[in-house]
């Protein structure tokens, strides 16, 4: 119990300094505030809480036998450890992702873009022929998708691909809403959320309200890029949202520009 007592109060102790800024010493060295996380209990003989020069100040003294080394290793070992693991989970769902693409993409790399006439937001009509020449980014989306929503936010498509080609006029960025009717963009548009972050797209996204174009390219799956070579011919493709397939994208934009139809 006095044990248990013990610990409670030095964890009142740590809380009442974690929040404001402080320095942690450890066996009269400084150490990096990260480390609080990984001493154990057990390894502390005692804990002490000052105010230097103004700073809060932690100071923790290590039973015998334990130094700052044994938990600075300790710390770099389960830094590896969980970036092996995040590595791991990334790697499996970027297979998961990759699976998916294969099972339900119609038109892949090197295939000629199919062709088709679409009604714009605000009204007009495009075909896709008519960008002949141009490098078109297609990407299929939904007003209703968590995930093209994510995709579509400033700080995603937008800063690590719209910006970056904003200069160049033969990039077209061509967004399709699926499964979205007028009424409903004009409604999702209207809210807060669309107004702030998705008011963009309204001057360039087309409306395929029955999938029609996306099932000329896929039997289902978005958030869906398609980019179109200036030949017509599909250059990259990619389902779901992961900033590697962004990269990707990008990287295939660049090299698609330097082309020459």
């Amino acid at each position: 119990m006095k044990k248990l007592l013990l610990l409670v109060v030095m964890l009142l102790n740590v809380v009442g300094v974690c929040a404001q800024n402080y320095v942690l010493r450890v066996n009269g060295t400084k150490a990096r505030e990260e480390l609080m996380t990984i001493i154990k209990s057990e390894e502390i003989e005692s804990m002490t809480k000052s105010v230097i020069d103004g700073v809060p100040t932690m100071d923790i003294k290590l039973r015998e036998g334990v130094t700052l080394s044994d938990i600075e290793k300790r710390s770099t070992n389960e830094a590896v450890k969980q970036k092996s693991k995040n590595e791991r989970i990334q790697n499996a769902v970027n297979k998961v992702i990759e699976e998916q693409y294969n099972q339900t993409t119609l038109l892949k790399e090197g295939d000629k873009a199919a062709e088709f006439t679409l009604t714009m937001y605000e009204g007009e009509e495009l075909k896709l022929s008519e960008l002949r020449g141009k490098i078109v980014l297609i990407t299929f989306w939904g007003s209703w998708c968590a995930p093209c929503l994510v995709e579509l936010a400033p700080e995603a498509l937008p800063k690590l691909i719209l910006e970056r080609f904003a200069d160049n006029s033969d990039f077209v960025f061509l967004p399709i809403a699926c499964s979205d009717t007028k009424e409903k963009l004009d409604a999702f548009f209207a809210t807060d959320r669309g107004k702030e972050l998705y008011s963009y797209l309204s001057s360039m996204t087309g409306i395929d309200p029955k999938r029609e174009i996306l099932s000329l390219y896929a039997t289902q799956g978005v958030p869906r890029s398609v980019l179109v070579g200036r030949d017509g011919t599909i250059e990259y493709g990619s389902v779901g949202y992961t900033e590697l397939n962004l990269q990707k994208c990008a990287e295939a934009i660049e090299k698609a520009l330097k082309k020459i139809e």
